[in-house]
């Protein structure tokens, strides 16, 4: 129900930001016009900064609809990994190879909020910033190191 509502609310910011800054290029608009739309685009700022101190519990609620459909998929198949390292611990120098084979990873659905979102208006976009977390991630799999030094 919360992010219907919020998708409503955004768009509606950003039509009538979009309205207001067409008609102050548009000559053929009224003064009374701009008024009335930079009214509405005061009063749809405000909705945003209300939007904006319930965003923890849209972002929470989009969590829960995600973990569901983790649900389906974990544990989930990771593709096999080759990877090079080449690294100096103080005196010592290590490099060589690290090698998985039929990787697993558990616990996708342990995804949560990390701290508070936040959300912005910038060049005509809505962006939400937030962190996510997993609280026990597990990867399992054949894996290998070969030193090469």
């Amino acid at each position: 129900m919360y992010v219907p509502v919020l998708l409503y609310q955004i768009g509606l910011v950003v039509c009538v930001v979009s309205c207001v800054r067409a008609t102050e290029q548009d000559t053929n608009v009224t003064r009374r016009d701009t008024q009335e739309l930079k009214h509405e685009y005061y009063y749809v700022t405000r909705q945003v900064q209300t939007i904006s101190m319930n965003i923890n519990r849209y972002i929470d609620i989009l969590v829960i609809v995600v973990r569901q459909g983790l649900h389906n998929i974990d544990p989930y198949p990771l593709p096999d990994v080759v990877e090079r390292f080449d690294e100096k611990v103080w005196i010592l120098s290590l490099s060589g190879q690290f090698l998985m084979r039929n990787g697993i990873i558990h616990n996708l659905n342990s995804i949560s909020r990390r701290g508070n979102a936040t959300l912005r208006y910038e060049n005509m976009k809505l962006y939400i910033d937030t962190e996510f977390m997993f609280d026990l991630l597990m990867v399992s799999g054949n894996s290998i190191v070969l030193r090469t030094t």
